[in-house]
Formats: structure tokens, C-alpha cells, sequence
């Protein structure tokens, strides 16, 4: 999604947002959230919400950048539905980590 921000974003503003989602992306992609998913030797439900949240940050940013630039009605419909797909398996997972 941050890849079809950035070569999409085609003036000022959809540009900012593109590069916020862009900056977003390194934080939200720490190694943190992933160790202690791994449950070895334990892990920290807090740690992996904390990072779908940043992921979910760079998912709004980078949509926000696709919507307000001037690519296809197509293509931002496209987009967007993986943003549904992408707060779905949000949900999912925060879903199974109450179960455990």
C-alpha cells in the first residue's frame, strides 16, 4: 500500500501523506511485535497490538495519500478493499489474542 502511495501521490498533500505512511512503515515493522509473537520463550499481547496499530496507521495513511491523488476510481477501489482485508485480519488477530 505504501508502495502505490508513493507512486501515486501526485500533489502536495497526497504527497505528506505518503511520506508519513512511508515513515510510519519502519516503526510499524519492528522486530519487537514479531519476537513476542513467537512465544519463544514467551511473548506480550501488549507489544503485538501495539504494532497493529502502528501498521494500521501506516494502512490509513497510505490510503488517505491513494484517495486524494488523481489515480483511477478503479484502482482506489481496488486499494481500498485491501484496506478492508487488511482491518479484518486486524481484527482477527486481536480476536485470538483475547482467546489466549
Amino acid at each position: 500500500m505504501v508502495k502505490k502511495a508513493m507512486e501515486r501521490a501526485d500533489n502536495d498533500a497526497s504527497r505528506y501523506y505518503a511520506d508519513l505512511a512511508r515513515g510510519l512503515l519502519d516503526r510499524a515493522l519492528h522486530s519487537d511485535q514479531f519476537w513476542w509473537a513467537s512465544r519463544r520463550p514467551m511473548w506480550d499481547i501488549n507489544m503485538i497490538h501495539r504494532g497493529l496499530l502502528q501498521q494500521s496507521s501506516v494502512l490509513v495513511n497510505a490510503y488517505k495519500a491513494i484517495n486524494i491523488s488523481s489515480a483511477s476510481q478503479d484502482e482506489k477501489r481496488e486499494l481500498y478493499y485491501r484496506v478492508v482485508v487488511g482491518r479484518d485480519l486486524r481484527e482477527k488477530i486481536v480476536d485470538k489474542l483475547f482467546l489466549q
